[in-house]
């Protein structure tokens, strides 16, 4: 299946920050620190007053100065509807879904520690000295050496999942004692409500979004196509019309969604409707 051309955002994101502190008015802050002091305009003002005031505020620069210009240069890759892939300071690859975001340092030093909001996919180059590490959401952490594995993270349900392609991984969830857990090849573990899970039956489907590849055992109609609108992102209304307990087997290998919806609609004895906003399943009469 042709796919468009990823659609994604690369940049610094202290940068954004700076111009919110590089118009400081002195003569403003001055008048401010002043008028909180209870020193009227009219008022003689102490020569150490002034300087003790003009001290705070360059303080409060030198503050920000730290936060937002000291601190070590990050970039980010941001994706909108479409996917794309980056190549860490290290070597390693990362393919990041859509709708997700990866925030890692212009270089690695002593470790290589980067962050991730959404989903992506990570191989990563083997370095004994220095741990590779995954943040994500605030919520978990995942720890490596060198190997492959999919991290999934839900914002709005506070969910975390990750499956080993290859090699080993430590999954833990940030501020809570004793929930890390050891992930080895095929291994996949959830974390909800701050409790860590291993999965007895991994989703096959976890790489579709990267593989293009889909696999449908006897799965429910409504199911169907909920996978179906997590990969193509297009809306789908059932028709109440439709036997919920309808299933459906088959393996999609990078195929447009007009020849899936072709072949569920023959299988089941379904009608397909396009619309600009949605696609309807309904029942032949």
């Amino acid at each position: 299946m042709m796919k468009k051309q990823p659609e994604h955002t690369i940049g610094n994101p202290l940068y954004s920050n700076l111009e919110k502190y590089q118009s400081i008015d002195m003569e403003k802050d001055w008048e401010n620190v002043r008028d909180k002091a209870g020193l009227g305009k009219r008022r003689k003002v102490s020569h150490y007053w002034r300087v003790a005031a003009i001290a705070i505020v360059i303080l409060g620069v030198g503050f920000l100065s730290k936060q937002y210009i000291l601190a070590p240069d990050l970039l980010f890759l941001e994706t909108a509807e479409n996917r794309a892939e980056v190549v860490l300071p290290d070597g390693s690859l990362v393919h990041l879904n859509s709708h997700s975001r990866l925030t890692y340092p212009e270089k690695f030093k002593r470790n290589r520690n980067v962050s991730l909001s959404g989903e992506g996919f990570f191989e990563v180059k083997k370095d004994q000295k220095r741990p590779f590490k995954v943040d994500v959401l605030e919520l978990a952490s995942v720890e490596v050496l060198g190997t492959s594995f999919n991290v999934n993270a839900s914002n709005e349900n506070k969910t975390v999942s990750v499956q080993v392609v290859e090699g080993k991984v430590s999954f833990s969830a940030n501020k809570i004692d004793g929930t890390g857990t050891i992930l080895v090849m095929n291994e996949q573990a959830v974390l909800k409500d701050g409790e860590i899970l291993k999965n007895d039956r991994p989703n096959r489907n976890f790489l579709s979004w990267k593989t293009g590849i889909i696999y449908f055992d006897r799965e429910k109609i409504s199911r169907v196509i909920d996978i179906l609108n997590s990969y193509y992102n297009r809306e789908f209304i059932i028709d109440p019309s439709v036997d919920k307990d309808l299933v459906f087997t088959s393996t999609i290998d990078n195929q447009e969604l007009e020849d899936v919806l072709e072949e569920i609609s023959l299988v089941l004895k379904l009608i397909i409707t396009y619309s600009p906003d949605a696609i309807t399943i309904s029942k032949q009469n």
